[in-house]
């Protein structure tokens, strides 16, 4: 039956298509039920927890064992809470490895955005200077790095007034509100993706669909820039529009996370595609290393919406609370590691200009040249 499918011109015409919206809405399937699963908290491991208190007063010292018992009402002494040498008992809360975590976190969050403050602007640069890119592939990936060192500038101003104490109250107070426009409200970073998924979807136009809807790729360049920015700002607006908590709620995990699926449907097609063409040697260098960028930025995507979950659930499940909650801290380390600092140095690396290879010296060359009204003329030429 399927192969009956394949001979229709209705699969023929958009297969392509087909394909692409499968794979991004099985990724959506998938990332929703992973997060439901990971909502549940079911875990096989339940832990006996015990508090130890120590009462220290100035002539005794009494440690006592919180239990089940211990907490029960009937049991309590309720004259304790009348004894003004209450207040001098010390309770002793040891410090565990999630504490450290939890305390050293943001610090290690804050260096890695630092140094994406080197980085972003360099793959913005390459990104605007590679003239073998089309204009509005290049106006979109620079873009896309320019939002990222927004992003990056926004977070470290913050982070500097509050870990260094170096701001007055009201300077404090903005560059935090600022912080929180740019990076929660209207994320930049959202809007930095959605800039990779206009590259992306710009890429499956060229090669696929026979490329009837090509010429529109090329046209209105800062319209195609703004889509991104109106996008995000229309997914903002109806969470704020969305009074009930749980509606909030799915437009944030679950809408505005919808082109970063989009992007990964759209690459696997133009993958496939640019592998086959390279084959016949079709495909420009240019090409190939834009394809590489964004292969492994729908890669990133997968690993911080997919990989992530399914570790989060499996970790929650096998080894309990204590585990999982170190594990969850490092979402936001894993977030910038990947979208930020990892992303702008494989802008840097593919999206540079590459240089000219020349023929070594004593070597044969063939240069093959066509003309638009000529026919094919071949020459020889050593060097």
């Amino acid at each position: 039956m399927f192969a009956s499918i394949q001979e229709t011109n209705f699969w023929l015409k958009w297969q392509d298509l087909i394909w692409a919206l499968s794979v991004t809405f099985g990724l959506i399937g998938f990332y929703i039920l992973l997060h439901i699963l990971d909502d549940q908290y079911w875990t096989l491991v339940h832990y006996d927890y015990t508090y130890d208190v120590d009462y220290s007063t100035s002539n005794s010292s009494t440690n006592a064992t919180n239990d089940v018992s211990y907490l029960n009402a009937n049991d309590t002494d309720y004259s304790l809470l009348n004894d003004s040498s209450y207040d001098n008992y010390t309770y002793i809360y040891p410090m565990t490895f999630s504490d450290y975590v939890e305390y050293y976190m943001p610090m290690v969050v804050s260096a890695v955005i630092a140094l994406s403050l080197v980085t972003t602007p360099l793959a913005a640069y390459f990104s605007a200077t590679n003239d073998r890119l089309s204009w509005p592939i290049r106006l979109l990936a620079t873009a896309e790095n320019i939002n990222k060192f927004i992003y990056a500038l926004s977070s470290c101003l913050n982070d500097m007034c509050s870990y260094f104490d170096l701001c007055s109250e009201d300077l404090c107070w903005s560059f935090y509100k600022l912080s929180w426009i740019l990076t929660d409200m209207y994320s930049l970073c959202d809007v930095a993706q959605y800039c990779q998924c206009l590259i992306s979807l710009s890429r499956f136009l060229v090669l696929s669909l026979d490329g009837a809807y090509f010429r529109y790729t090329t046209k209105l360049p800062i319209i195609q820039l703004l889509i991104p920015y109106a996008l995000r700002v229309a997914f903002a607006q109806i969470e704020i529009a969305l009074c009930d908590y749980s509606f909030q709620q799915i437009v944030h995990e679950f809408l505005i996370t919808m082109p970063y699926f989009l992007t990964c449907g759209l690459d696997f097609v133009t993958d496939r595609k640019v592998k086959t063409l390279k084959k016949n040697g079709r495909v420009s260098r240019v090409e190939c290393l834009l394809m590489l960028q964004m292969v492994t930025n729908s890669c990133m995507t997968v690993i911080n919406f997919i990989i992530y979950y399914m570790c989060s659930f499996v970790t929650y499940l096998f080894f309990g609370y204590d585990v999982w909650i170190v594990f969850s801290k490092l979402r936001t380390l894993i977030q910038v590691l990947l979208f930020n600092l990892v992303s702008s140095l494989i802008s840097v690396l593919f999206l540079r200009k590459p240089k000219d290879r020349e023929p070594r010296s004593g070597v044969a060359v063939t240069v093959t040249s066509v003309a638009p009204t000529a026919k094919r003329t071949t020459m020889t030429r050593v060097e």
